[in-house]
């Protein structure tokens, strides 16, 4: 139902979509500072439900929480845990979506529309919620793997099978300046001005595509044409009659079916395809660096069933190790990179939290048909920012302060001097 407090949602995706919104239900699987960044954002954008398992043992808040949690107090510091902490606040947001607390479940569960795992690291467990989602007895249920870790954030997607892709819900216009042996010269969204292009090369242009010719004027008179997946064979239209003055063409929103692949068969059985097909352009770290340094986290958690400490020179090896055997042709380039990762993966840094649940939470609702899904993994670092930060991490007196995650990158004495800033 529409709502004038979603009046700027519905201005962007329609109120068609607001309206499926306010059926949309999220689990949430782990409390840490990116669910809590996608609770806020999804609550405030009015779906019907956000359901919060915070997976055992429930870690009481601490000191170095709040760098991370915005509703949290420093009175709950080692009397409530992190949901608890958070609970009252996430609710205060929105009384028109349902935040509720999930203590146990299993695959018949009503997972709603859509698992969000946001804190979780074990291979085998990220594999079993993946499954529960695609082989939900009752409905689709899709399935999103988001990490954020220190200076590194990456997101998997999966909507099953058969998942039918909207390539737009907005309707597209261009001017066709002159028409003649059944080419058109025209402007619009996806040529550039004046190209020349037949009306069955122009469905290839981006993705399949109708088109609607409009406001034609043919002797004078003003007519309306379909043309509907155009061949040369096939007119639906007659050309020789058609458009002497100029006239207007709509794109109409197209759609295709498309299959995504399970989280163990992309991250297992696809795994040197995968790699084959990264780009390698970016300079520091390339995009295979990412991808073993995330596999690598998976091996490190089962052997260690918990993250490398932050600036832990034993762990930081460990990981080195772990990325060798599973890289053997890593270059220097990419040894120093698995060293950042590591030193700084158990690290909350709140912006980049911040910006990367809004991701996660457009990922959302491209479920409902909205534009096109992430196909299938997305990573984003900013490692690079570390070499014109250089720290020393000895600075830092205090390992349990709200600020000690931003100082771990940042410095202490960056930090000092932020505090004096007005």
């Amino acid at each position: 139902m529409y709502s004038i407090k979603h009046s700027r949602e519905t201005a962007v995706h329609g109120l068609s979509i607001q309206n499926l919104k306010s059926d949309f239900c999220v689990f949430i699987y782990g409390f840490n500072g990116l669910a809590v960044e996608i609770c806020r954002n999804l609550i405030l954008l009015g779906i019907k439900c956000v359901s919060i398992f915070d997976k055992p043992p429930h870690k009481l808040l601490s000191a170095r929480d709040l760098s991370s949690n915005c509703f949290a107090r420093t009175e709950y510091i080692g009397v409530k845990t992190r949901l608890e902490a958070s609970l009252a606040s996430l609710q205060a947001l929105n009384d028109e979506t349902k935040v509720q607390v999930i203590n146990e479940f299993n695959e018949d569960y009503d997972f709603g529309d859509m698992i969000i795992v946001c804190e979780e690291y074990d291979y085998k467990t990220i594999r079993n919620l993946n499954k529960m989602a695609r082989k939900h007895k009752t409905k689709r249920v899709g399935f999103l793997f988001g990490v954020s870790l220190g200076l590194f954030n990456s997101v998997f997607v999966d909507f099953g099978k058969n998942f039918q892709q909207n390539f737009s819900k907005k309707k597209k216009t261009g001017i066709i300046n002159k028409y003649a042996d059944s080419k058109f010269w025209f402007e619009g969204d996806n040529l550039n001005d004046d190209e020349q292009i037949s009306l069955k090369n122009m469905q290839k242009c981006v993705h399949p595509m109708n088109f609607r010719i409009k406001s034609v004027s043919i002797n004078d008179e003003s007519k309306f044409f379909e043309v509907k997946n155009y061949s040369e064979e096939t007119k639906e239209v007659d050309l020789d009659k058609f458009l002497q003055n100029g006239g207007i063409y709509e794109e109409f929103p197209s759609s295709q079916i498309c299959d995504f692949l399970s989280f163990k068969d992309f991250f297992k059985n696809y795994q040197k395809d995968l790699v084959s097909r990264l780009d390698e352009t970016s300079d520091f770290p390339d995009n295979k660096d990412l991808f073993w340094a995330l596999m690598s986290l998976f091996k490190f958690h089962h052997e260690f069933s918990r993250l490398p400490e932050a600036c832990n020179e034993e762990d930081t090896n460990n990981m080195k190790t772990i990325f060798t055997k599973l890289n053997p042709e890593s270059s220097e380039k990419s040894m120093k990179f698995i060293e950042d990762f590591s030193k700084f993966a158990e690290v909350n840094f709140a912006p980049l939290e911040q910006a990367f649940a809004a991701i996660i939470t457009e990922e959302c609702f491209k479920f409902l048909g909205v534009n096109l899904p992430i196909k299938q993994l997305l990573f984003h670092q900013v490692y690079d920012f570390l070499e014109e930060s250089p720290f020393d991490f000895s600075e830092i007196t205090n390992k349990n302060s709200r600020y000690c995650d931003i100082m771990t990158i940042l410095g202490a004495s960056f930090m000092e001097t932020l505090k004096n800033e007005r």
